[in-house]
């Protein structure tokens, strides 16, 4: 128990610093991920990484960035005083286009960007069919200087539906096209024959590169070397930033509960928060119960709960149904309570749906009071401080009118606890009043059918 007490006091000391630090102004905020998702191949990952190797570009420092990047990524010493850079090059007849395509003097590197995406139908073997033709290259030439750079995350091998008839050799550090394969699915006979017709005997050399450990050793010498360029210093930084949250090896600036739990590799500390966990769901079941409960201790002695007549729109909670809200895979059907104002025509209800906590009124089944369906809750029925909105997108639900309390319950952050905890006394003051306006408004009605 003691144990216990500790994990979670260190639990709240990593809260408190997290705290001040954003308070100081610490954050992960990045500009990139702000518009981008950080898995987008192309929009990110390409294009920010051909922003920076092409020697053209608007950073002005020509080559700075390209001949590392052709050290590292691609394995080999850049040869040219002049090399080009391409990003999604289409010509010899390819209309795809090439991620990023290098030219350095009479040598090509074609590179194959794939974040998660899987691989396109014979994509590198177009790709080598395609600068084979654009350059008028021979076999010999395609051998001694084309080679093919497949770049993923981890290092992942080039599928054998993208390389075709292209087959790898032993090390995996070459490909040779051999006509004589037979074992692939083929979806297009047309583009088999083209392929075979252009490729055959070609062999060139390949190799997989990752975001990993490649990318990210580039990244590292790029921002050592624009340590006094502060704008491309920071836009590397960022970048950098986005890779590290694709391959989820991204570390907080600001201190953190996973940090804290997994220092030190302190199994200790995971098997009690593994144990709280467990826990959660009856904590965060008991603490909806007593929302429900709540709201029935202050319709009592004004209202009268309903247990019948609520089988097309909530279930009567019960300890267990609040608990199972909050376990995965269980029924999110609607649960809570109704009461009646003494009427024939209208509930109050409050319930949990899918995602939000509701608070409002319904009416009662098989209800005469027409004027419900066009209630506009003004006038005679208007709720003082509570706006409650009409409801009317539930096919075989009846009409009803609420406002929600919260959005997302089962997210369950703060805003459920203000609820019950001390400090939501305001919280809980403004729900008491919206209950009581209802009451107030239905109660002095009397809603009641029309003769």
């Amino acid at each position: 128990m003691q144990d216990l007490e500790a994990m979670l006091d260190g639990v709240e000391k990593v809260l408190i610093k997290q705290r001040q630090q954003k308070a100081m102004g610490i954050n992960d905020y990045n500009p990139l991920l702000s518009v981008l998702k950080n898995d987008d191949e192309v929009r990110l990952h390409s294009r920010f990484i051909y922003s920076m190797i092409n020697p053209s570009s608007n950073h002005y420092r020509g080559c700075a960035f390209l001949s590392p990047f052709m050290k590292i990524v691609v394995g080999v010493e850049r040869r040219s005083s002049s090399p080009m850079v391409h990003r999604e090059w289409s010509g010899g007849g390819e209309q795809g286009g090439i991620d990023l395509l290098i030219i350095d003097g009479d040598k090509y590197y074609i590179i194959e960007n794939k974040v998660w995406s899987g691989d396109s139908y014979r994509q590198i073997a177009r790709y080598v069919m395609a600068v084979k033709r654009a350059f008028n290259l021979s076999n010999q030439q395609l051998k001694d200087d084309v080679s093919v750079v497949y770049l993923s995350p981890y290092g992942r091998k080039v599928s054998s539906k993208s390389l075709g008839k292209f087959i790898y050799s032993s090390d995996k550090s070459n490909i040779t096209y051999d006509l004589f394969v037979t074992d692939q699915k083929v979806e297009n006979n047309v583009l088999e024959a083209e392929l075979d017709a252009v490729l055959s005997g070609a062999s060139m050399s390949i190799d997989h590169v990752s975001y990993q450990n490649n990318i990210r050793s580039w990244l590292d010498v790029c921002l050592k070397e624009t340590a006094n360029l502060t704008n491309i210093h920071q836009s590397l930084a960022f970048y950098k930033g986005a890779v590290e949250t694709m391959l989820n090896c991204k570390e907080s600036e600001v201190a953190s509960v996973e940090g804290y739990l997994l220092e030190k590799n302190n199994t200790d500390r995971i098997r009690q928060a593994l144990a709280v966990e467990k826990a959660m769901p009856d904590v965060k079941g008991a603490l909806l119960f007593d929302f429900f409960e709540s709201i029935s201790m202050i319709t009592e002695n004004k209202l009268q709960p309903v247990f019948e007549d609520t089988d097309d729109f909530v279930t009567p909670y019960t300890t267990k149904k609040c608990r199972d809200r909050f376990v995965k895979g269980s029924d999110r059907g609607n649960i809570g309570a109704l009461f009646s104002f003494g009427s024939d025509e209208v509930y109050l209800c409050v319930f949990a749906g899918k995602q939000r906590l509701h608070l409002g009124v319904v009416a009662t089944k098989g209800s005469k009071f027409e004027a419900f369906n066009e209630l506009t809750l003004s006038g005679d029925y208007a709720v003082d401080g509570c706006e409650l909105e009409r409801r009317d997108n539930w096919p075989g639900v009846r009409p009803w009118y609420s406002t929600e309390i919260l959005d997302d319950y089962v997210g369950f952050d703060e805003g459920l606890l203000k609820l019950f905890a001390d400090d939501g006394l305001h919280c809980r003051n403004n729900l008491n009043r919206n209950v009581l306006s209802i009451i107030d408004c239905f109660s002095r009605c009397r809603v009641s059918s029309p003769v």
